[in-house]
């Protein structure tokens, strides 16, 4: 059992390591996913791909999945985003919604950095638990550290678990994919067991952003690819046919082998 000294301690994080994906298949993973672009929700479902066009709002989801090699119990977990992701892409950036404007005022913003106990995947679920959103630091934090109780221990089998939810804008200029990732470290990233030991190595999946300025582009950067991305893109701001819609009129013509 975990006593409250103990939750109250591990908020404060101490050095550590991240790995790539491919390093270890059954470390604990961190992934950031889309699930909806302009609030539409993608149509296979959270993916870490996804293709937007300038002014678009991305909603992603930041998933856990297992964190149990030695079979740990999960008492705590803090994640952050990298905030030099934002303008990975070759020109422009994709950051918070309002970010800018936030942090200048050192406001926080709930509307878009969140954390919703009641998700059906949240990874504490049905736990006395203290969970948290930071949006006045860079890159925005995410943590959840349970209050006297047994932490949960997963199967190993890649089950993903809910962490928190971050709302991106895609600026009006920007240009080519951008990948946008956790922030390595364990002070940024991280997990922790009943013990309050960390629980290494951690594995990261980043998020990779397609951006698209308009539908023939989109089209014609699909004709080469092999298959269908995961996406699904807004363009009726002008009252135009969605880029779903076309999608799908022409998938079996020029995309399908």
């Amino acid at each position: 059992m975990m006593k409250n000294a103990r939750s109250v301690w591990m908020i404060a994080w101490v050095g550590g390591i991240a790995l790539t994906a491919t390093t270890w298949a059954q470390a604990p993973t961190f992934s950031l996913e889309a699930i909806a672009v302009n609030s539409i929700l993608l149509r296979d479902g959270p993916g870490s791909r996804v293709a937007a066009a300038p002014g678009d709002v991305i909603t992603a989801e930041i998933y856990l999945r297992d964190w149990s090699p030695e079979q740990q119990q999960l008492a705590a977990y803090q994640a952050q985003l990298e905030p030099t992701s934002f303008s990975s892409g070759s020109l422009g950036f994709i950051e918070p919604v309002e970010y800018e404007a936030r942090q200048e005022s050192e406001q926080n913003n709930p509307e878009n950095c969140f954390l919703t106990e009641t998700h059906p995947r949240f990874v504490h679920s049905g736990l006395k638990t203290l969970a948290l959103t930071d949006s006045r630091s860079k890159g925005y934090r995410w943590m959840s550290v349970l209050l006297g109780v047994d932490g949960p221990v997963c199967p190993q089998d890649g089950t993903k678990y809910y962490c928190g939810t971050i709302k991106l804008r895609v600026s009006d200029n920007a240009r080519g994919p951008f990948t946008l990732t956790l922030m390595e470290g364990l002070e940024n990233t991280g997990l922790r067991d009943g013990e309050a030991a960390p629980i290494l190595p951690i594995a990261i999946e980043s998020l990779t952003v397609v951006v698209h300025s308009n539908i023939v582009t989109l089209i014609e950067g699909l004709n080469g690819a092999e298959g269908v991305p995961d996406f699904q893109i807004d363009l009726d701001r002008d009252g135009k046919q969605s880029a779903a819609d076309v999608l799908q009129a022409i998938q079996a013509l020029n995309i399908s082998p």
